[in-house]
């Protein structure tokens, strides 16, 4: 036999090695890429059909955006402040066993039909085991009184929390409202797919919204929007007697390049316009969530 008969390596074994390995890694970043990395958006699945507003914000889009760091996630933080604690986020982390930044990927809401009917829904990629027993002593820290039963967290402050099987954790004002939210049976309407920025109202929502002290212009149906660079691209669906109010709303935002054609008005909202509409969302909320005052520059140190 010959030296190179001796010593060679066909090429057909080298392209078995190769693209044997290659398979190898494909595989690999496959599991990583479905496992960690790749989420299929389900938080709207989970609010009641009852429900007569809903909304969503994609966290991995929107969240990043220094808007909604700034003015929304310290109220994460604040929510759950006490003297000596460290801020919520860094415990939920600790506790919890996640990234808060990389876990999060959605939040829903589903608000109505009565005045104190809501329903929160948080989508990510959350670990299951036990982990209803972790934020449990999350609020245990925080001096709540509440207690863990059947996989329902009771709080004497009014809300119940649980853990859907698709891994969605929900909060909610009542235990009738959550057991019609965890099976994920109901759906947005229409069937676009999910936007980075969205709500929209169903009948009775505009009311509801009014006896809260948030006045939309009649005829308004739903709001999109898409990140784009350091801004949002956004459609509303409108109404002719609500086309005008509503391009003076984003008008004053600082929208620009409005646009109605037929029911649907689109504009570029920059990153200025973002920031001042997170920062008068994040005023209306303070008081609802019971927030006196936040710390910004100490919650965003994360």
């Amino acid at each position: 036999m010959s030296p190179s008969k001796r010593h060679g390596i066909s090429y057909r074994a080298v392209f078995a090695v190769f693209f044997g390995m290659l398979l190898v890694a494909l595989t690999a970043g496959g599991m990583l890429y479905f496992g960690k990395l790749h989420y299929v958006p389900k938080a709207t699945q989970h609010v009641p059909a009852s429900a007569v507003v809903v909304a969503r914000l994609s966290v991995e889009r929107v969240g990043l955006f220094d808007p909604a760091r700034t003015h929304l996630m310290p109220l994460v933080d604040s929510v759950g402040d006490r003297p000596g604690l460290e801020p919520r986020r860094a415990r939920l982390e600790r506790v919890g066993k996640l990234e808060f930044n990389v876990d999060l990927r959605e939040v829903a809401v589903g608000l109505g039909p009565a005045p104190e009917d809501w329903v929160l829904v948080f989508g990510g990629m959350f670990p299951r085991a036990n982990w209803l027993g972790r934020l449990a002593e999350l609020f245990e820290q925080e001096g709540r009184n509440g207690a863990l039963k059947d996989g329902v967290w009771v709080d004497s402050g009014g809300f119940v929390l649980a853990q859907a099987s698709d891994g969605c954790v929900l909060v909610a004002s009542s235990q009738a409202l959550l057991s019609a939210a965890l099976p994920g049976a109901s759906a947005p309407p229409g069937a676009r797919p999910p936007s980075d920025i969205e709500i929209w109202l169903r009948p009775g929502g505009a009311q509801w919204l009014r006896g809260k002290g948030l006045v939309l212009p009649d005829g308004f149906e739903s709001l999109r929007g898409v990140a784009a660079g350091t801004g949002a691209d956004l459609e509303a669906q409108v109404g002719p007697s609500s086309a005008k109010a509503v391009s003076a709303e984003m008008s004053r935002l600082g929208a620009e390049n409005l646009a109605l054609q037929g029911t649907a008005l689109r504009a570029r909202l920059p990153r200025e316009g973002l920031d001042r509409a997170a920062a008068e969302f994040a005023a209306w909320l303070k008081p609802r969530l019971g927030v006196a005052s936040i710390d910004v520059g100490r919650a965003n140190t994360r």
